[in-house]
């Protein structure tokens, strides 16, 4: 059934086509998720002001943006670059922790306790985790594309009844689709049959 002034369609089953393709459901999930993202990063000497100990010192350069979506009170994981054997530490992962030192240019500042051999001057990789923010979580088998590329899911508006509903997916993690937009939470998401489902909208093998 097309459903006025919208591009989607309302479709009906019967009980019997509903047990034929197995249809199957979940329900939307919201949660509060934190993310991790990469940074290019430096050793430095001592800042000004830092307090005197055994430690290695790294500057994380950061935008605005970047800056303040950075959970500060979280550590860090440090990869270093460098492949030199004299440095000991090809393929390394160092913990590091958070100083709470910034500077006026976006800088933050991190520790590496222990001192490891990198001398100021050389790149590494900083791995911070981002605050964190909510996000509509649904399986990834309930997404559907279509021809010009946007995702939508089907919901379940009442028993048998079915309609296709836009989703705006931010990333994919394994079997689970994190929205920036979508149902609400608590709406049941067809799991198994979105295609065939796809199918009967479009009148494709009808």
């Amino acid at each position: 059934e097309p459903i006025e002034g919208t591009e989607v369609s309302r479709v009906i089953l019967t009980a019997d086509a509903s047990e034929r393709i197995g249809i199957a459901t979940a329900p939307v999930r919201i949660e509060e998720v934190a993310r991790k993202h990469q940074f290019g990063a430096e050793v430095v000497s001592r800042p000004p002001g830092a307090p005197m100990g055994p430690a290695l010192w790294i500057r994380v350069a950061l935008s605005q943006s970047e800056s303040e979506s950075v959970d500060r009170n979280r550590p860090a994981s440090v990869f270093p670059l460098s492949d030199n054997a004299q440095d000991g530490l090809p393929g390394l992962t160092m913990q590091a922790e958070a100083s709470g030192i910034g500077d006026s240019n976006g800088g933050l500042y991190y520790t590496v306790p222990g001192a490891p051999s990198l001398t100021p001057g050389t790149p590494v990789l900083v791995e911070l985790e981002l605050a964190g923010s909510k996000r509509l979580i649904v399986p990834y088998g309930s997404v559907i594309y279509d021809p010009q590329g946007r995702t939508w899911a089907y919901i379940k508006t009442e028993p048998l009844v079915f309609i296709r509903h836009r989703i705006n997916i931010d990333y994919i993690d394994g079997d689970e689709a994190f929205l920036i937009d979508g149902p609400p939470a608590g709406t049941e998401v067809v799991t198994v049959g979105a295609g065939e489902l796809s199918g009967f909208e479009n009148r494709i093998g009808n």
